[in-house]
């Protein structure tokens, strides 16, 4: 008999596609990486949510992560390496800055981690301002940054570095920031609901192991400081095992 393997463990459901999104060898419920990217409040057909400097970077990165694929379909496993980038750049618009200032500080990350020189930096602004002969946004500084990034081939780490560079660096620039989650707070004495008085054998173990708190305090510590660090759900995770903790899903 073989073991039904719990939710937790089974390959996820959501399947992504970055082929033609009108080959009809896509399945019915494939989403591109922005797509899934998208707050899911934007226009229909288009991704104003997610940075499209970031949107750009997600959608060459998904095109060489998965080396298992012939079709436009990603693999399962590759699918969800994807889907975590996916997760980081959701609502990376959020910032308030006009537009041209948003390129500049994405374009900026982009080549202090080596993914872009000063001189097609340069280029693709010069593209963007001219837009305005064309009278609207048709998309062509993304398509243009999207054909370089692929030229240079960044990986998940890459990826995550930039991100990480671009939320500092918007958080500091910006004047104001529309945030969609309801920022966590650091715990007072007036918090709610009041932390639990500690037992005996918990403040033995403590002073035996050399802690200077009993251990679920620490571990309290080190996960709200994730959360308060955090800019969505998929930036707490990624805090809170970069600090040495696991995760697991509910």
């Amino acid at each position: 008999m073989t073991a039904v393997p719990p939710p937790h463990a089974r390959p996820p459901q959501q399947r992504v596609w970055v082929g033609n999104p009108d080959d009809p060898a896509k399945p019915r419920d494939a989403l591109s990486p922005a797509e899934h990217a998208c707050c899911g409040c934007c226009y229909p057909e288009h991704v104003e949510c997610v940075d499209a400097a970031l949107g750009a970077l997600l959608a060459a990165a998904a095109l060489v992560i998965c080396t298992h694929r012939d079709t436009g379909l990603l693999c399962a496993s590759c699918g969800l390496r994807v889907l975590g980038l996916a997760d980081r750049v959701r609502n990376s618009s959020r910032f308030c800055m006009d537009e041209r200032t948003t390129w500049e500080l994405s374009l900026s990350a982009l080549i202090d981690h080596e993914l872009l020189t000063e001189d097609e930096r340069s280029v693709l602004l010069l593209i963007y301002d001219g837009l305005d002969d064309v009278g609207y946004d048709d998309g062509r500084v993304e398509t243009t940054l999207e054909l370089l990034l692929m030229l240079k081939r960044p990986d998940e780490t890459a990826v995550q570095r930039v991100v990480d560079a671009f939320y500092s660096r918007a958080a500091a620039a910006a004047p104001a920031v529309n945030q969609p989650l309801t920022p966590v707070q650091p715990r007072t004495s007036t918090s709610s609901p009041p932390r639990k008085a500690y037992q005996r054998g918990e403040l033995a173990i403590a002073e035996r192991e050399g802690w200077p708190k009993p251990q679920r305090h620490m571990l309290e510590r080190r996960v709200r400081a994730a959360a308060v660090a955090a800019w969505s759900e998929a930036d707490f995770v990624r805090g809170v095992v970069a600090d040495g903790l696991a995760v697991f899903p509910g």
